[in-house]
């Protein structure tokens, strides 16, 4: 019994100290932040990383945005005390990326002449998102060796339009009062699939070369996934490619024959400005 009562009383004290030795800050970000932005800062279920956005604002810029939030991004604000806001923002400052996936910095030359100092955020062999080192961020494009700044007066920056989903677009130049000048007309309506079947068309189609390029919802309601094109003159399909494997299309893909059971929930269809993207997913039971 003298054991027992000793070796809870050490337990007791152990817990004592490690109360106390808690940093504040990670206390304050695990329930203000954590949630969303994961425990190490570098992305959750419901939010990106922040750890590599962080050196872009100072402690009082980084209290205001906990404060104010981002409400058209879904964030909302956080009215923590003064003191609470302290230790929390110094905490933050000790969040680190994961490896190889902190901003380099980078030199650019740009097509009129300048050069550009600062730090990547973000580059594909396109483009450039760059941070400079009077903290004024350049979106740039490639263009041989150089960049340009990017030109468009035109804020889409989501598939939705802007970040609260509008989906439609402020340009004027054509409104309800000269919408009845144009006269186009239908020129044709193909059916891609049967609705009664799960199936429907929830992103907008391509148009490449000579065709009309475009794929189906319904992985969600049990479906086989496909991308069809349509000759842009007839609306005649002129190809289409399954995103599951049945036993029946494997005499001519070739590929080897999977259960009956497993042919669904396989399609995902996105469209950008430049390309088609289309992401076959795990095959699920149909039961």
């Amino acid at each position: 019994m003298r054991i027992a009562a000793a070796a809870l009383g050490t337990l007791l004290s152990t817990c004592a100290a490690y109360a106390q030795s808690e940093d504040p800050g990670r206390r304050h970000y695990e329930i203000v932040c954590s949630r969303c932005h994961g425990g190490d800062g570098n992305g959750g279920e419901h939010g990106p990383g922040i750890v590599t956005r962080l050196f872009a604002r100072d402690d009082e810029g980084l209290a205001t945005l906990v404060r104010d939030g981002l409400p058209a991004a879904g964030m909302p604000g956080f009215p923590l005390p003064d003191q609470d806001m302290r230790e929390l923002v110094a905490f933050l400052r000790t969040l680190k990326p994961k490896r190889g996936s902190a901003p380099v910095r980078a030199t650019v030359e740009t097509t009129d002449g300048r050069t550009l100092q600062g730090l990547a955020l973000n580059q594909t062999s396109a483009d450039l998102q760059l941070l400079s080192d009077d903290q004024r961020i350049h979106l740039l494009r490639k263009v041989g060796d150089r960049y340009r700044p990017v030109t468009s007066q035109a804020d889409w920056p989501t598939y939705n339009g802007q970040i609260g989903g509008n989906r439609y677009s402020a340009l004027d130049q054509i409104d309800k009062r000269n919408v009845t000048r144009f006269t186009g007309t239908l020129r044709w309506d193909t059916e891609m699939a049967d609705w009664r079947q799960n199936y429907g068309a929830t992103s907008a189609p391509l148009a490449v070369g000579g065709l009309v390029v475009s794929g189906t919802s319904g992985g969600d309601e049990g479906v086989r996934g496909f991308v069809a094109a349509f000759d842009q003159a007839t609306g005649q399909e002129a190809w289409r490619f399954w995103t599951a494997t049945t036993p029946i299309s494997t005499r001519s893909t070739g590929r080897p024959a999977i259960p009956a059971r497993i042919t669904t929930a396989a399609n995902v269809w996105a469209t950008t400005c430049t390309r088609t993207r289309s992401w076959p997913s795990t095959p699920g039971a149909a039961g």
